[in-house]
């Protein structure tokens, strides 16, 4: 599934664009570079989440690419 086909038409999408917004602004702020994750991954094995504001976090790209599609590393 896409992030368009994964976005419902109620979702708020000034809210996630801000989400977006944040990761450009704290890479800038930390020369770090963040990104948006999905909490519950669009194409997870056992559920599929949706690209809605309250899905998504912004952390570290190196975290968020060792976590790959699944939960945090431990």
């Amino acid at each position: 599934m896409s992030v368009k086909q994964a976005t419902p038409g109620w979702a708020n999408k000034d809210k996630i664009l801000s989400v977006y917004e944040s990761a450009v602004v704290l890479s800038r702020k930390f020369n770090v570079t963040y990104e948006v994750d999905h909490i519950v991954p669009l194409h997870g094995e056992n559920v599929c989440g949706l690209h809605v504001e309250n899905n998504l976090c912004v952390m570290e790209a190196s975290l968020n690419r060792a976590k790959g599609n699944g939960h945090y590393p431990l």
